[in-house]
């Protein structure tokens, strides 16, 4: 089996995460190979507070020949809030989003330090059929943030960071059928 990471490398369907720093661009934020932590992010830390926010990512192509056998959505992400000291996790959403549709999981993060995050599809979840490698090329990544107040117990806002986030994509190369051309024999 071969490991494939498909990075962002174009903004998605939706950008409504705010980022740092405040260019504009969101894939950049999150695409490098080593995460820099808090140097780029996106982040949701202001607006309609209890809803979440999304950003969707598109992805570098996954080469030809290749029998997929699982797809992983990483995040690298943490909580900030008002008062660090509080112990309610933020939510995030993780997934991907497939023809317009959206297939996610909520994934809890408490601490105030980045962890990694996942969600795996051994299989295409808008067909519940194998990953087909157009799948693989139209894809994007799908990230939800929310902020929430928790004054009454935690003393302000909390919310969600994210660094980097990247497809991990476990498959195995198809070997191509080879023919040979023998020398023709009894020729009249």
């Amino acid at each position: 089996m071969t490991i494939a990471i498909l990075r962002p490398n174009a903004e998605g369907d939706l950008s409504q995460l705010y980022v740092f720093p405040s260019d504009g661009v969101h894939w950049n934020k999150v695409a490098e190979e080593t995460p820099d932590e808090d140097a780029t992010y996106v982040h949701k830390y202001g607006g309609v507070i209890g809803s979440f926010y999304y950003d969707n990512y598109d992805l570098a192509n996954l080469g030809p020949g290749a029998s997929i056998t699982n797809v992983q959505v990483v995040a690298r992400v943490r909580r900030i809030a008002q008062n660090p000291g509080g112990a309610y996790p933020t939510l995030i959403r993780l997934g991907v989003r497939i023809s317009g549709s959206d297939y996610r999981s909520d994934n809890s993060v408490g601490g105030n330090s980045y962890v990694n995050t996942s969600r795996n599809y051994a299989t295409n979840p808008d067909t519940g059929l194998a990953w087909t490698l157009a799948d693989i090329n139209s894809l994007q990544i799908l990230l939800g943030l929310r902020m929430i107040n928790m004054a009454l117990w935690q003393g302000g806002f909390i919310s969600g960071r994210c660094t980097q986030t990247y497809v991990q994509v476990t498959y195995s190369a198809i070997v191509a059928p080879t023919a040979t051309t023998d020398p023709a024999t009894e020729v009249t």
